[in-house]
């Protein structure tokens, strides 16, 4: 079941309608995503998760993204650190079940 929740929270991660407003007031402009869009990303993901690559789940995340991982206390906020989170949670073969889905 932690796996079907890390994977619905990686998604609205990679989704582009998901980008929260600037720190400071001013807010940044967010692309609208059709939930074709939102599918395709989160086909992508599941891809990519099933290969057991970080050098393919990795690159999903965009460059300034923060990682909030379920199986980890420490805050990604880099390229680097999102690949070196998969490297291990990767390497234990982690499988989930997806029962329900909506966009």
């Amino acid at each position: 079941m932690k796996n079907i929740a890390y994977l619905a929270a990686l998604t609205s991660v990679l989704a582009p309608a998901a980008t929260p407003a600037l720190a400071g007031g001013s807010k940044m402009k967010c692309a609208k995503a059709t939930p074709a869009q939102v599918e395709t990303l989160f086909l992508q993901c599941i891809d990519a998760w099933t290969t057991k690559d970080p050098a393919k789940v990795a690159p999903l995340f965009a460059k300034d993204a923060v990682l909030l991982a379920t199986v980890s206390n420490t805050p990604r906020t880099a390229p680097e650190a999102i690949n070196d989170y998969f490297v291990g949670v990767l390497m234990n073969s982690p499988v989930g079940t997806i029962q329900t889905s909506s966009v």
